[in-house]
């Protein structure tokens, strides 16, 4: 593989077991040893400890963001988010949704950081980690 293509490559390294002693220890040994090269991410699978933060840093890092839809005059359905490259469109957003869906879209209404709560929006608004989108056709 060239050096190029490693370039772009993302890794987060995780470390489970950090329940046991020493763990801690050991994780600021492996990050001298690979000279800080990867963000690594300490777990506990029998006390859960670290498991929301790698959830959290397991977006970040991969530079991901997750977007809710919900339809017009209905409450946010309970299902599971699109997962989006971060600066995501709505238009990017309505492609995922079904291909035909950007050509047939008016605008949108969007709930959470990036716009006012139920601001019509545009294709081209720019989505943040946790909007909710209603997509009007």
């Amino acid at each position: 593989m060239s050096r190029r293509c490693l370039a772009l490559l993302t890794a987060l390294i995780v470390l489970t077991g950090q329940d046991k002693a020493g763990a801690a220890e050991a994780m600021t040994v492996l990050d001298e040893l690979l000279e800080r090269r990867w963000p690594l991410a300490g777990v506990s699978s029998v006390t859960r400890q670290g498991l929301e933060d790698l959830a959290r840093r397991t977006f970040e890092d991969f530079g991901l963001i997750r977007v809710y839809t919900k339809q017009p005059g209905q409450p946010r359905a309970d299902g599971a988010p699109f997962t989006l490259p971060r600066g995501a469109t709505v238009r990017d957003l309505a492609v995922r949704i079904h291909k035909d869906l950007v050509e047939l879209m008016k605008f949108a209404r969007v709930w959470g950081p990036s716009a006012f709560d139920g601001q019509a929006v545009h294709k081209d608004h720019r989505l943040a980690e946790g909007d909710i989108v209603e997509i009007h056709v």
